[in-house]
């Protein structure tokens, strides 16, 4: 009785026994008992990297066992039937590569030195889904504030793209030149309704400038693709422009006008603005009051005005904007004056070469008068008829007298003048 309860205490211990009547020995178990045993299954699969979705077709993996030091054999399937790759527990292990793109669920088995697998274990989740499809960059980017090929003050344009719900959470990146290998003027990320918008483009370091700038772009998916064709030129042109315009460099009357007139609504000539630019004129030297407005289309720019119709002297001034909306400053045009007073007749008319009422052969009369005080620089005209009609002639006033002396009478006869 007394061997049989030593025994059976050996036999707990897991230890083997040989005994006589009174005396136990205790044998060590050996290795090759333990390496007879399948070892035990792996306990979970680690994707180390990259992260997935990815464009890698050799992904590392680290898978976890109760043994340190066994070999594992990691599958691209659920079920431990398509080997991927092999390393050791606990190590990360670069799988040989995998066949078409889609989401892989791996499973593993853990080996023994003598070479015994352990029962297939499989995660339940997909571990990695491999990408290699290359996103396009869709048709339609606009860009505004300002829109493309517009010239403006706007030192921060905003592009914008939409129809990429297949690309959500792609990488949008703007360049402005054509090998995108810079850093880029501007970034975005594709949102849930696959909709971007880069609004982070600044130029506002180049002060005041003028510059024209042509955009290129990449699109780079979850995955790591960068779209066909890599760099791609994008329709869109940027132009800045923050310099003053240039101003006008003279102001004239039009053909046929001059100053002092009765006419109130004059036609100007402005010289040296660009073409396209707006030329406004004003009666006052801060350049509020506009009394007319014109577009630049090339050396000379006509303008009609409406001024007041009081008797004064106006002094014109003109301001010049620009098709960004650059203002140069309020300069001086020139000085114009409307006059519709009726003059006095002049006193003293008289007619020489031949005398008044005589006859003569002479068929240009001399029409001479004087006492137009302020009507220098003022014409005098004269008719043959009183309603002043059939117009023969005529001279300009200087110190308040005229000599009219380009008559030439057609016909014979009887003529009384009229001016």
């Amino acid at each position: 009785m007394r061997n049989l309860l030593l025994f059976l205490n050996i036999i707990f211990l897991g230890s083997c026994v040989v005994a006589d009547q009174n005396t136990v020995s205790l044998q060590k178990p050996t290795v090759s008992s333990l390496a007879s045993l399948p070892p035990q299954a792996p306990t979970a699969i680690t994707l180390v990297s990259p992260s997935s979705p990815g464009n890698n077709s050799r992904p590392t993996l680290r898978v976890t066992a109760p043994v340190q030091g066994q070999r594992v054999l990691i599958y691209s399937d659920p079920f431990c039937s398509t080997l991927a790759g092999e390393g050791l527990i606990n190590q990360n292990v670069i799988l040989s590569g995998l066949g078409t793109d889609g989401p892989y669920r791996f499973s593993a088995r853990s080996v023994n030195s003598s070479g015994l697998q352990s029962a297939c274990f499989a995660p339940n989740s997909t571990i990695y889904v491999l990408d290699r499809t290359r996103p396009s960059i869709p048709n339609g980017i606009t860009m505004s504030s300002p829109n493309s090929n517009v010239t403006s003050t706007d030192y921060t344009p905003i592009i914008s793209g939409s129809n990429l719900t297949t690309e959500v959470g792609a990488s949008v990146r703007i360049y402005e030149e054509n090998s995108c290998s810079t850093n880029p003027v501007g970034s975005s990320i594709v949102d849930g309704s696959g909709n971007f918008t880069v609004n982070d483009i600044d130029y506002s370091s180049v002060g005041n400038a003028e510059i024209s700038k042509f955009f290129y772009m990449t699109l780079t998916d979850v995955a790591g693709n960068i779209n066909f064709g890599g760099c791609t030129p994008l329709n869109l042109i940027y132009k800045l422009d923050t310099l003053s315009p240039v101003s006008a460099n003279s102001v004239v009357l039009g053909l046929n006008y001059r100053s002092p007139s009765n006419i109130n609504n004059p036609v100007f000539i402005v010289k040296g603005v660009n073409s396209g630019d707006g030329v406004a004129l004003f009666d006052d030297a801060s350049c509020t009051n506009q009394v007319g407005f014109g577009t630049a289309g090339g050396a000379n720019t006509e303008i009609a005005t409406v001024l007041t119709s009081v008797n004064e002297v106006k002094t014109i001034y003109v301001q010049v904007t620009d098709q960004a909306g650059n203002v140069s400053p309020c300069n001086f045009g020139m000085n114009y004056e409307f006059d519709n007073t009726v003059p006095d007749n002049p006193a003293g008319w008289t007619i020489s070469s031949p005398e008044n009422n005589s006859f003569t052969g002479d068929r240009t009369p001399l029409i001479s008068g004087q006492g137009l005080v302020g009507m220098d620089e003022g014409q005098v005209r004269i008719y043959s008829d009183g309603s002043c009609n059939r117009d023969l002639g005529g001279a300009t006033v200087n110190n308040g007298a005229f000599t009219v002396s380009n008559i030439t009478l057609s016909a014979e006869g009887t003529y009384s003048f009229f001016g």
